[in-house]
């Protein structure tokens, strides 16, 4: 946020996103407040906001960036203080720049502050799994996980964007950057805003997109046996760095076949026992929940 009267009311209505930990950094105007749900790294190694050594960046971070650990060998990141990717994604940064963006492989959503230059990047993933909102008037900018964090910043009321409204009941969401309130957009996937202080001019660029990325890894399979391998590798890649965490891991069964696979693989991979939950109707008949029952009981059992 930039503006020092938006302190703690706006940290506050996230408190059910973060109710393990809070934190918050001021630099002048600019104020970061966070609210942490534990993961990876319990310890207060992994509070944030996270300054990096040499105290030039912080970063005010929310997700997971599941390949944090090769990412870490790649740049060699020596001397980490911690053991989350929180740090790695800093540290990532301090090297490469908004080069670093792309490397990420996750679901995140952040902000990263150079207080040499006086610049703030805001960085949303690759596809937009975790939610980045923000608003940019003549009081300066506000950003959050959630809309309502950006209300408690606004001084008067909010006005419906009708445009929004007609594209949420027609598609069921709005399209593009746009939300049901005028003056608050979202940050689209695989995009950053890039923020100067001293002219406070801003921008937004795209650093990913599945359409290069598929031209990049575009490989002609010779068979249909060789794309039903690939497809389990990679389905098996994706699982296997999603177990890693300092919490007991669960799994959601729907009885279809993609919680069922996710469970396959995560027997195989996880050290512990997943825990597993599923849900239906109450007047849903038990039938319904049976596949789900039966994934379960087979995950017990393997």
């Amino acid at each position: 946020m930039l503006g020092a009267a938006w302190a703690p009311p706006t940290r506050d209505p996230l408190r059910h996103r973060g109710p393990d930990a809070h934190g918050e950094y001021r630099n002048g105007n600019l104020w970061f407040g966070h609210r942490r749900l534990s993961i990876i790294d319990l310890s207060e190694l992994a509070l944030q906001p996270m300054l990096s050594t040499s105290g030039r960046y912080v970063i005010c971070y929310n997700g997971e960036v599941y390949n944090y650990r090769e990412l870490a060998a790649e740049l060699s990141l020596d001397g980490l203080r911690s053991r989350s990717d929180t740090e790695v994604v800093l540290r990532a940064f301090e090297s490469l720049g908004v080069e670093s963006f792309a490397k990420l492989n996750g679901m995140f959503a952040f902000a990263m502050y150079d207080t040499q230059a006086r610049k703030l990047w805001l960085v949303r993933d690759r596809l937009g799994i975790k939610p980045l909102y923000f608003r940019v008037d003549s009081e300066g900018l506000a950003f959050a996980s959630e809309i309502k964090a950006i209300r408690a910043a606004s001084d008067g009321p909010l006005t419906c964007d009708l445009s929004a409204l007609h594209e949420f009941l027609y598609y069921g969401n709005s399209l593009g950057g746009r939300t049901l309130l005028c003056g608050i957009r979202q940050l689209l996937p695989g995009h950053y805003l890039e923020l100067d202080l001293h002219s406070f001019t801003w921008g937004v660029h795209q650093y990913w997109s599945l359409r290069q990325q598929a031209g990049r890894e575009r490989q002609v399979q010779s068979s249909t046996g060789e794309m039903i391998a690939e497809t389990r590798r990679l389905l098996e890649q994706s699982v296997r760095r999603q177990l890693v965490g300092d919490v007991p891991v669960g799994v959601f069964l729907s009885g279809g076949i993609d919680s069922t696979a996710i469970t396959a693989f995560a027997s195989k991979h996880y050290p512990g026992r997943t825990r597993r939950a599923t849900q239906g109707p109450t007047r849903c008949s038990a039938v319904r929940h049976e596949p789900s029952r039966a994934i379960g009981r087979w995950e017990r059992r393997s």
